[in-house]
C-alpha cells in the first residue's frame, strides 16, 4: 500500500491518566506517516495530476516503479490494553486541519478552531465504547502554524505548461464583515495562491449582491495583485476599499498547482494500514483493529461524498479500506478535492464543481438516457461501506441537503439503497450544533438579526454512531431513514414555507432564497425543497429532538447578516460558516394577540414545567425506543430543557 512508513516520534498516556471503565486508560502516539503513490498503481489513477502533468519530483527506480513520496502528520489515540478495545478505529477526516470527532461525539468544551489545546475527553463516550482513534493530515493547502493544525509535507506539484488554459484558472469568492482593502489570495487563511505573472491581464473581479445576481465588472484599473501590508501574504488590494457583505469573486492563473487528490490515498491507505498491516513492529495496533469508519463534517463531509464518487474505498490489495461512513451536514455538494486549481477548504457552493450524481441510487437529468449514482464506482469494486448521511435544516434551506432524497423534477422521492445508506435530517438544526443560550455574537465576529440556533443534536450522533456500529459488524440495521418526503407531503418547497415563516413578528424573510445551478444548463437551478412545519412553525420531518416536538420556541437553519455586519438581505453561511435562528414563542395566548403571532403558545401547550419536562422525557423515550438517542443522554436533554424553561417562561 501506499503507506510506506508510521514513524512514531511521541508517545504517552493521555487524558491525565484517566480510566475509562472497563477499557481503561489511553495512550496517544504523535508522529509521521510517510506515503507513495504511483500512476501505475490502478488504484490511484482517479488523483487528477498523477500522469503527464508532474513536476520533477518523481522517483523512478525503473519505468515501471515511478511514484511521488509525500508525509503527512498523525495522531493515533487507542487504549493502552487493546485488548480492551472494541476493535473500531474511528478515522477523524480533519477540517481543514482541526480534530472534530471529540467535540461532536464527546460533547467536548474545545472548540475545532482551537487545534493545539490538550486533547479533552469531554463526556468520555467513544472512550468508554473502547474506539481507538486516527487523526491524519489530507489537506494540501493546510500551512504550519501556532495554531497546530495537522498538515502535510513535500506535496506533490503540478506542472502547469501542460494544462489547458482554462483548467489552470482559480476561482475564489470573498465577503467582508467590516471595511477591508485586502483580500488575502487564499481561503480559509490556507496556503496562498501567488498570481502567474505572465497572465496578470486575464485576471478579473466582479462583485454579486447575492449567489444568483447578475455579476458586476470591478475594472481592472480599481484593483491590484499586492502584499498584504498586515501579513505579508498574497492578496487583492482596493485603495478605494472593499464593500462588507458583498460578494467579490475573482478569476485568475496561479503560478503552482497542487494535487489535492493524494488526500482520498491518505484516508484510504491509513485505515487500510491501521486494519491490515500486521507487523508489530510497523503497525502499533497489529491484528487489533478489524473495523475502520470515518466522520466528517461540513467541507470533510464533503470530502466523504467525493471520496465515495471517486470510488477510493479500495486498497491496492483489493479490499475495503473504510467499513462505515457518518457523511455530515454535507447536504448534496462534493467539493474542490481533485483537480490542480482546487482549494480544497472552499465552502462556497455556488461556486462549487458539479455536484451531479446527488443520490446513492441511479438518477439522470435534462432527459439524458444516461442514469448515474454517487456510489457506480464503489459497488464496481465490491467496497461500499455502510452509509449515514446526515444534514440539518441548514444544508436544506441552502439549496442542495433535499437532492440527495428527491428526484430532479421537484415532485417525486427518489429510492435508496437501502442495504447500505441511510439519510437522516435533524429538525430544526443549523450546520453547528450549538447549546443554550443563544451567544450575541459567534466566536468569528459574526452577529445575526436573530438569536442563534440552540439546539445541541450531538446525541443524535451518538447513536448514529453505535447504530453504524452493530450495522457493521453484527447486520443489525439502523433506523430507516428520516427526511422530508412527497410521499407523506412533509417534502414541500421553500417559498411557501418562506412565506409561513415571515408571519413570524421581528422575523424578516429571506428575500431571494437559496437553490443549487445545474451546472450542465445555466439557465436552470434544482428545486429547494425543505420541510413542512406545524402550528409553532417548526419542521415536521426528519428526527425531532425535544426541542422541536415539545418547543418552546421556534428553530430555523438560516439566519440573517446583521446590518453592521453588511447585506443585512443575505442569510450567514454563504460564503462560510451558516447559523441558524432560535424565535421563543409567545408565553401565552395574551403575548401572541397582541403581536399578531400565529404561533401556537406555551401556555396552551403545557400548564406548568413539570407537564413540560413530562412531555420532553416521553419525546425523548420515544426516541431512545426507536434508536435515534441512546440512554445515557436521556437526563443531560431534560436537564437542559428545564433550564430553557426557567429562561423563557420564568418560574411560574
Amino acid at each position: 500500500m501506499s503507506l510506506s512508513k508510521l514513524e512514531i516520534k511521541n508517545r504517552f498516556i493521555t487524558f491525565n491518566g484517566k480510566t475509562f471503565g472497563t477499557v481503561g486508560r489511553y495512550e496517544q502516539l504523535e508522529g509521521t506517516a510517510h506515503f507513495r503513490v504511483s500512476r501505475h498503481n490502478p488504484t490511484d489513477e482517479f488523483i487528477d495530476g498523477l500522469g503527464n502533468n508532474l513536476s520533477h519530483t518523481e522517483n523512478c527506480s525503473s519505468q515501471n516503479l515511478c511514484y511521488e513520496s509525500f508525509s503527512a502528520d498523525f495522531v493515533l489515540i487507542k487504549p493502552e490494553n487493546m485488548s480492551n478495545s472494541n476493535q473500531s478505529i474511528l478515522i477523524d477526516i480533519l477540517n481543514r486541519g482541526r480534530k472534530t470527532v471529540l467535540n461532536t461525539f464527546n460533547s467536548n468544551d474545545q472548540t475545532i478552531t482551537d487545534p493545539s489545546a490538550p486533547l479533552d475527553e469531554g463526556n468520555g463516550f467513544l472512550m468508554n465504547e473502547g474506539y481507538s482513534i486516527g487523526f491524519i493530515g489530507w489537506q494540501t493547502d493546510v500551512t504550519e502554524n501556532d495554531l497546530g493544525l495537522m498538515t502535510m509535507q513535500n506535496v506533490p506539484i503540478i506542472d502547469p505548461e501542460n494544462l489547458d488554459r482554462e483548467k489552470q484558472k482559480m476561482l475564489m469568492w470573498f465577503q467582508s464583515d467590516n471595511p477591508t482593502n485586502y483580500f488575502n489570495l487564499s481561503h480559509r487563511d490556507h496556503k496562498t495562491w501567488l498570481p502567474n505573472e505572465d497572465f496578470l491581464d486575464s485576471a478579473e473581479l466582479i462583485s454579486r449582491e447575492h449567489p444568483h445576481a447578475s455579476p458586476k465588472l470591478v475594472q481592472r484599473n480599481e484593483w491590484s495583485f499586492s502584499e498584504n501590508s498586515e501579513n505579508g501574504e498574497a492578496c487583492i488590494y482596493k485603495p478605494d476599499g472593499f464593500e462588507p457583505g458583498l460578494i467579490y469573486e475573482l478569476s485568475f492563473i496561479p503560478k503552482t498547482h497542487s494535487m489535492p487528490g493524494i488526500g482520498f490515498s491518505v484516508i484510504r491507505d491509513f485505515s487500510s494500514f491501521l486494519k491490515y498491516e500486521n507487523d508489530n513492529n510497523e503497525n502499533p495496533v497489529a491484528e487489533k483493529i478489524n473495523f475502520a469508519y470515518a466522520f466528517g463534517q461540513s467541507q470533510s463531509g464533503r470530502f466523504l461524498r467525493n471520496y465515495l464518487y471517486e470510488g477510493a474505498n479500495v486498497n491496492q490489495s483489493g479490499k475495503i479500506a473504510l467499513d462505515g461512513i457518518i457523511a455530515h451536514v454535507a447536504g448534496g455538494n462534493r467539493g474542490e478535492f481533485n483537480f490542480s486549481t482546487a482549494q480544497p477548504s472552499k465552502d462556497i457552493f455556488y461556486t462549487l464543481p458539479d455536484p451531479f450524481p446527488f443520490t446513492d441510487t441511479a438518477q439522470s437529468r435534462n432527459n439524458s438516457s444516461k442514469y448515474v449514482s454517487l456510489l457506480d464506482k464503489t459497488r464496481s469494486t465490491n467496497t461500499t461501506p455502510k452509509i449515514m448521511f446526515t444534514n440539518t435544516s441548514a444544508e436544506y434551506w441552502r439549496g442542495d441537503a433535499a437532492l440527495i432524497h428527491i428526484n430532479l423534477d421537484g415532485k417525486n422521492d427518489a429510492e435508496e439503497d437501502s442495504e447500505n445508506v441511510r439519510r437522516y435530517h435533524f429538525s430544526g438544526t443549523q450546520h453547528g450544533a450549538s447549546k443554550w443560550p443563544p451567544p450575541k455574537q459567534r466566536p468569528d465576529g459574526i452577529v445575526g438579526q436573530f438569536p442563534f440556533n440552540t439546539i445541541d443534536y450531538r446525541p443524535l450522533l451518538r447513536a448514529c454512531l453505535s447504530n453504524l456500529n452493530l450495522w457493521v459488524k453484527s447486520n443489525i440495521e439502523p433506523p430507516k431513514s428520516e427526511h422530508p418526503k412527497f410521499l407523506n407531503k412533509t417534502a414541500v418547497n421553500s417559498k411557501n414555507v418562506m412565506s409561513k415563516l415571515e408571519k413570524i413578528p421581528s422575523v424578516s424573510p429571506q428575500s431571494k432564497l437559496l437553490h443549487t445551478f445545474d451546472r450542465s444548463n445555466k439557465e436552470n437551478h434544482f428545486p429547494s425543497i425543505v420541510s413542512e412545519i406545524d402550528e409553532t412553525f417548526n419542521e415536521i420531518a426528519g428526527v425531532r429532538l425535544p426541542d422541536i416536538s415539545s418547543p418552546l420556541a421556534t428553530y430555523f437553519g438560516w439566519n440573517l447578516r446583521h446590518p453592521s455586519i453588511g447585506a443585512p438581505h443575505l442569510p450567514i453561511g454563504i460564503t462560510g460558516g451558516l447559523a441558524g435562528s432560535t424565535i421563543p414563542l409567545p408565553i401565552n395566548e395574551i403575548e401572541a394577540n397582541s403581536n399578531n403571532d400565529p404561533r401556537v403558545a406555551i401556555s396552551k401547550m403545557y400548564s406548568s414545567k413539570e407537564e413540560y419536562l413530562k412531555r420532553v422525557k416521553t419525546d425523548a423515550l420515544d426516541l431512545i425506543d426507536k434508536k435515534f438517542l441512546l440512554k445515557e443522554d436521556l437526563e443531560i436533554i431534560i436537564e437542559h430543557a428545564s433550564q430553557k424553561y426557567l429562561d423563557i417562561v420564568g418560574k411560574q
